[in-house]
């Protein structure tokens, strides 16, 4: 497998219940990272970060964007981690085929009735 792209943030990330944000994606604080593939075809994602929220039945959603559209599986998003817990170390892998040239790629999350903290995360773009 080719890697497009990887970029990585240690820097953590906190944030307050029920807010959307799209996250960092390196320590400097891009929310968006771009990336180029050489000809058409199915194109691969994993994230994965440590992540924690405070509240008891609450959750940590992120949704995956390229070019604006959320990657399905997960149209409304993927419940990433849950509240009431210590740190997870947890990861998700989605795919869309897509057309030769350059793309951007972003994450949004929401704190589902709970803080979120996202902290050492990776995000892999690769065929």
């Amino acid at each position: 497998a080719k890697i497009y792209k990887a970029v990585g943030a240690t820097n953590p990330q906190t944030y307050a219940a029920n807010v959307t944000v799209y996250l960092k994606l390196n320590n400097a604080g891009a929310t968006s990272q771009s990336f180029t593939i050489p000809a058409s075809g199915a194109v691969g994602f994993t994230f994965s970060a440590e992540c924690s929220g405070a509240t008891l039945g609450g959750w940590i959603n992120v949704r995956l964007e390229v070019d604006g559209a959320i990657v399905t599986p997960y149209d409304d998003g993927y419940a990433f981690c849950s509240g009431g817990h210590s740190w997870n170390g947890n990861s998700f892998t989605a795919v869309k085929n897509l057309p030769a040239g350059t793309h951007t790629v972003r994450l949004k999350a929401t704190g589902i009735a709970t803080t979120m903290r996202i902290d050492d995360q990776l995000l892999t773009i690769f065929d």
